[in-house]
């Protein structure tokens, strides 16, 4: 009984000083592990950003003040550059370089690119107010050269056809009244009679025609002149109102008269 509650002790040695470090490495290492990682955390923690800059959009209002706009954009982007060297020299000093490096460098080209594309912007507003200050102003140049539009040709055109089909008939009338004139001067002349013959005719002369005198060949010419001045005023005035008829198209020429 004794033996079954209270089992004898077995001779177990004592522990000796070499087994302890065995026991205590585990936790060393822990704790070790633990140390090393807080101190990763605190070297790879990012720098500390400086507040943005409050970021003014050169809108078209300010486009008129373009140089004082565009000083302001390259003073912000002269301080974002050496903030970004002084964010080097700080990463130089950190346990991981590279990384904090990376870090800073993305941060700066998302800054720079913020006031390039701002820059930018106010560059596009400036160039939309001087094409449409350009637009204005051709505008103005047609409306003060006023230019004729193709009613106003036409009108025009047809006036003139007007001037030219007036100046015809103008001639062809005066034409016509020097030619009734001159027939009736010539008809107001006294006419000669034929002279006498001092030799009888010969056998053959009956079947002859008679033969016209001078003044009966002066009026048969005024008359046919006459006639024709009438005939060319009549055919002059015929092409014209076929003209005013057809002005879109070009009038079909009419045939001179035979003259007479």
């Amino acid at each position: 009984m004794t033996h079954a509650l209270n089992p004898p002790h077995r001779n177990v040695p004592p522990p000796s000083a070499c087994s302890q470090p065995a026991r205590i490495a585990p936790r060393a290492g822990l704790t070790l592990a633990l140390a090393f990682g807080a101190m990763v955390g605190v070297h790879a923690a990012p720098l500390p950003s400086e507040p943005p800059a409050p970021v003014s959009v050169c809108g078209k209002h300010d486009a008129v003040r373009s140089q004082a706009c565009r000083a302001s954009i390259e003073a912000r982007m002269g301080r974002l550059d050496a903030a970004y060297a002084q964010d080097k020299l700080m990463c130089a000093r950190r346990f991981f370089v590279n990384a904090c490096l990376d870090q800073a460098h993305a941060a700066y080209l998302t800054a720079r690119q913020a006031l390039q594309a701002e820059l930018h912007a106010m560059d596009l507003a400036v160039r939309e107010q001087r094409a449409e200050a350009e637009r204005r102003r051709v505008a103005q140049n047609l409306r003060e050269r006023q230019v004729p539009d193709a009613a106003a040709i036409r009108q025009a055109r047809a006036a003139r056809e007007q001037e030219l089909a007036n100046r015809q008939r103008e001639h062809a009338a005066r034409l016509a009244a020097a030619a009734d004139h001159e027939a009736t001067t010539v008809a107001g002349r006294p006419v000669q009679g034929p002279a006498r013959p001092t030799a009888p005719p010969p056998a053959d002369s009956a079947a002859r025609p008679p033969r016209k005198t001078s003044g009966q060949e002066a009026q048969q010419s005024a008359r046919a002149r006459a006639s024709y001045a009438r005939k060319l005023a009549d055919y002059k005035r015929r092409q014209q109102e076929a003209a005013e008829q057809d002005k879109a198209g070009e009038a079909p020429a009419l045939p001179l008269p035979r003259q007479y």
